[in-house]
């Protein structure tokens, strides 16, 4: 009897962890769901991605060119770490956004979180604050117009 007994709380607790997956109104798991949604939002306008469709996107990209800036590539090579520890003047700055002129290379725009936007006109060896003017110095993006690159969008925050 006791053995019965055993038998019938060990079956009522696996039937318990097995009903206790999260699941929606329609009996469907809740992280399948989830991925339902992330999937769809990639499907749109359909309802579902095509086969092979990944496969396909990831060979296109393989043959894209790879952009080769005139001599931009060669100015990363010397940049120079002046990280949070090491400033001369004491100033902490983290870069969240980087945006360079399409056509003249030597002008730079970078977005500092709780720094506003700086630009430099002369391939990064000095440094001017377009915002200082502007309450809210948090910058979460930074891009230039395509049709006018001496119009700069500024997305604010950082979350």
């Amino acid at each position: 009897m006791k053995r019965l007994v055993l038998l019938f709380a060990l079956w009522m607790s696996l039937s318990c962890v097995a009903l206790a997956q999260e699941q929606d109104a329609w009996g469907l798991s809740k992280p399948w769901k989830r991925l339902e949604w992330f999937y769809s939002l990639r499907a749109f306008p359909f309802k579902d991605v095509p086969a092979g469709a990944w496969l396909r996107a990831y060979e296109q990209a393989q043959q894209m060119p790879i952009y080769q800036a005139n001599g931009l590539q060669a100015q990363a090579l010397n940049w120079e770490y002046h990280g949070p520890d090491s400033t001369r003047q004491n100033w902490l700055a983290r870069v969240n956004a980087i945006a360079v002129h399409p056509t003249n290379r030597n002008i730079i725009y970078i977005g500092i979180a709780k720094g506003g936007v700086w630009r430099s006109h002369d391939g990064g060896s000095t440094w001017r604050n377009l915002t200082d003017f502007l309450a809210a110095q948090y910058v979460g993006c930074l891009t230039l117009d395509p049709v006018d690159p001496n119009i700069i969008y500024l997305g604010t925050g950082e979350e």
